[in-house]
């Protein structure tokens, strides 16, 4: 597998207009897989980390409907973020991948937190 480097940075709060912005084009992305059909039936797609009491720009998982189908990061990974065992990067992996639809999903929503968030934080 590929390690691709994450814009990982814990100091960086989100912006709630890119947020909300990503959430809804997230659920765009879900509806146009065919794993659902109304927008409002779909439960957020992305769980950031929280710092402080607010959201950073690092990804903890991002979902879509299914059996807890995930692309997910650990716990393990994210403590080494914030100490000096960080390595450049972290692994996401997926759970409960079950279906043919769910694969694009997910790989799309992953794919487009990380671009913005590049342009977050450059």
């Amino acid at each position: 597998m590929q390690k691709v480097p994450i814009p990982i940075n814990l100091e960086k709060e989100l912006p709630e207009a890119g947020y909300k912005n990503m959430i809804d084009m997230a659920k765009g992305i879900i509806i146009a897989e065919r794993l659902e059909k109304k927008m409002d039936m779909i439960k957020t797609p992305y769980n950031f980390v929280s710092r402080k009491n607010r959201l950073t720009c690092l990804l903890q998982s991002c979902t879509v409907p299914g059996n807890a189908c995930d692309l997910g990061v650990s716990w393990d990974e994210i403590e080494s973020v914030s100490n000096s065992q960080y390595k450049n990067y972290i692994e996401y992996h997926p759970h409960n991948v079950d279906s043919s639809y769910q694969v694009p999903a997910l790989l799309s929503i992953w794919l487009m937190w990380h671009r913005l968030v590049e342009s977050f934080t450059e």
